[in-house]
C-alpha cells in the first residue's frame, strides 16, 4: 500500500512538473512572437499619424486609458502620449511616451490567444486589466506579423458594441 502511494505521488509530481513546463513554453512563445519589431515606433520624432497610431490608441483604450487618450483618430498628440506614459508607468516600463519595441512587446505579452476564428486566422484578446473595453486582434499571417503588416484590430465596449477598428497594411 505504501509503495502504491509513493508511485501515485511521484506520477502526480511528474505530471504537475511537465504541465508547468508546457505553460512556460507557451507563454514565452506568445511573448516572443509579436513580429520581431514589425510595429512602427509611435511618438514624437517617429510615427505620428496613421494606422499604427490608431492601433496604439485602441490598445490604450482596452488597457483602461480611454479618458486619457480621448478620441481614436490615428493622430499622435499630447493625449496619446499621456496614455502611453500612463501605460508604461502602470507596467513598470520606461515612461517616455514613445511606443517602441518594449511597449509593443509588453502589450503583446498581455494578449490572450483565443485560437483560430472562422476566418482561419488566429484571434487574440487584449484587455490586460479587465477594463470596460477590449480589443480583438487578428493576425492574417498566423503569428508572424501581429502588430505589424496584415494585422487587424477591433475595439469593443463591454457590451459588445464596436468603438473603432484598424487594419494595418504597411
Amino acid at each position: 500500500m505504501v509503495k502504491m502511494l509513493k508511485k501515485v505521488i511521484v506520477i502526480t509530481a511528474l505530471i504537475l512538473f511537465s504541465t508547468s513546463l508546457i505553460q512556460e513554453e507557451s507563454a514565452s512563445a506568445l511573448s516572443g512572437n509579436w513580429g520581431g519589431g514589425n510595429a512602427k515606433t509611435v511618438g514624437y520624432g517617429y510615427t505620428t499619424s496613421g494606422n499604427y497610431v490608431k492601433a496604439i490608441q485602441i490598445n490604450l483604450w482596452a488597457a483602461g486609458f480611454s479618458s486619457t487618450v480621448g478620441t481614436i483618430d490615428g493622430k499622435f498628440g499630447a493625449k496619446t502620449k499621456a496614455g502611453i506614459v500612463a501605460y508604461q508607468k502602470k507596467y513598470g516600463l520606461s515612461a517616455d511616451g514613445i511606443a517602441g519595441s518594449k511597449t509593443w512587446g509588453h502589450m503583446y505579452s498581455k494578449l490572450v490567444d483565443l485560437g483560430r476564428g472562422t476566418s482561419g486566422y488566429t484571434t487574440y484578446k487584449f484587455n490586460p486589466d479587465g477594463s470596460g473595453h477590449y480589443a480583438y486582434w487578428e493576425d492574417n499571417y498566423r503569428g508572424t506579423y501581429l502588430y505589424g503588416p496584415y494585422s487587424e484590430a477591433t475595439l469593443y465596449t463591454s457590451g459588445g458594441s464596436t468603438v473603432s477598428s484598424v487594419t494595418i497594411r504597411d
